[in-house]
């Protein structure tokens, strides 16, 4: 065998290895990215969950007419605790 095939063959393992490496950080880094898009897209389904409930029960709040303020106000609870039977 020729140094230079021995040469080769390590440079082709250290190159593989490094290439393995940066999949593990891609994929960490991924992980971490799609964690951070959830983690946002939860507190942004929440911040619009508690503007609705608030406009929902002021509203039913300054209602005229009682049918109506029960239904906003059913409405309100429905986005507090979700469609539970």
């Amino acid at each position: 065998m020729s140094k230079g095939t021995l040469k080769s063959k390590e440079f082709l393992t250290s190159s593989f290895e490094q290439f393995l490496q940066n999949m593990r950080t891609i994929t960490i880094f991924s992980n971490y990215t799609l964690f951070t898009l959830i983690s946002l897209r939860e507190n942004i389904k929440s911040i619009i969950k508690h503007t609705l409930q608030s406009q929902l029960i002021y509203q039913s709040a300054s209602c005229k007419n009682v049918p109506s303020a029960v239904k906003l106000g059913t409405r309100a609870i429905t986005i507090i605790f979700g469609n539970q039977p």
